[in-house]
């Protein structure tokens, strides 16, 4: 992956077998040194979460 690229992280919707809640996602990309930035619909069953760099990381400030 390149430095400072997305990533999208695809999840089942509400309802489906799966289904991760927002804020374990967001909890869990913090833990990776990630914010999650936005939420799309990826089809009928499911949703992707757009997971970046924070930009303080991406310019070398922490």
């Amino acid at each position: 992956i390149d430095a400072g690229a997305p990533v999208w992280l695809l999840t089942p919707k509400t309802g489906r077998d799966g289904y991760v809640e927002p804020s374990e996602i967001g909890e869990a990309a913090q833990t990776a040194g990630l914010a999650q930035t936005s939420s799309v619909n990826a089809g009928k069953d499911w949703t992707g979460s757009r997971l970046v760099t924070p930009k303080a990381a991406r310019s070398g400030k922490r």
